[in-house]
């Protein structure tokens, strides 16, 4: 059965309590399939196909007046959901980039807040600046390696969190898998599925290109990151910073030791993964567009 994130950022566990170590993040709006009901966490199964427990006040069943209305995604990196249509009221809760939200009435194109229904069925008026029809955004989405890039650089200086995966905090494969939602496709969440995204690169005898992905370590792969040029990659480790591949430099990391690099776009240098359309079954959510 089918459920939706109902808070901001839910993190999803490997145990149902909040001590066990934490296995991924899931944003508001998205569907998560319940493989197993419990009193306090659900065992689920995200779109990206991780499976973990959750707890049961992080999702709902969507009520109908969510389902039906149109949908709209949170582009800002944060902002908040406000209990009247103005900045200065208490909020509802707050929002993050790639929340999914629906418009729970009708409103003037001038409006500078917008009403929001939540999955919960929680009420709230959204800054009209913070938000962009679901259905425009993602036709307007390009994933080209330059946009999966220019979004990359614009989580510099978010902490690092094992399992993050949104602007508030991200791990190494969140912030690839981040930068590509945020263009509208799904990457695989973690470092190792990554790896087999795209062409494998010759380290020897191929030149690396900006936006390139390079995996590091011994013969497992821990950690992840991004090709800016210039012997230099964005990744996230302690937070979202550039390090060196050059050793003579001193943002060089010394424990990152290079395992092997790919090339994860097509010929028209389009990131090759599968649309958040595609992957979130839009249709079976309820959006009508």
């Amino acid at each position: 059965m089918k459920a939706i994130v109902s808070v901001s950022v839910a993190t999803l566990h490997s145990k149902p309590d909040y001590e066990s170590s934490v296995e991924t993040q899931a944003l508001m709006g998205y569907p998560v399939e319940v493989l197993q009901y419990g009193e306090r966490w659900h065992r689920v199964r995200t779109i990206d196909g991780y499976e973990a427990y959750i707890n049961s006040t992080n999702i709902a069943m969507p009520a109908e007046q969510w389902n039906e209305a149109t949908k709209y995604i949170v582009t800002d990196f944060y902002t908040r959901l406000f209990s009247t249509p103005h900045s200065d009221s208490l909020p509802v809760c707050d929002l993050v980039a790639g929340n999914i939200l629906s418009a729970h009435s009708s409103f003037s194109p001038s409006a500078t807040h917008i009403p929001i229904v939540l999955p919960d069925g929680r009420q709230g008026y959204a800054p009209s600046t913070s938000i962009v029809k679901m259905s425009d955004w993602l036709n307007h989405c390009e994933p080209t390696a330059f946009n999966f890039l220019f979004t990359a650089q614009q989580f510099m200086g978010i902490p690092y969190s094992w399992g993050g995966a949104s602007t508030k905090s991200v791990d190494c494969s969140g912030l690839l898998y981040m930068s590509a939602l945020l263009n509208g496709v799904i990457l695989p969440r973690n470092a190792s599925a990554q790896a087999n995204v795209g062409a494998q690169l010759n380290l020897s005898a191929d030149k690396l290109k900006a936006g390139d992905f390079l995996f590091f370590g011994n013969e497992n792969i821990p950690h992840v990151g991004i090709y800016l040029g210039n012997d230099e990659y964005l990744h996230s480790q302690g937070r979202v910073h550039v390090s060196s591949l050059n050793p003579e430099r001193s943002d060089y990391v010394s424990h990152n030791h290079l395992l092997c690099a790919t090339r994860p776009y097509d010929d028209q240098n389009i990131l090759i993964a599968p649309t958040l359309c595609e992957a979130l079954c839009l249709k079976s959510i309820g959006n009508k567009e």
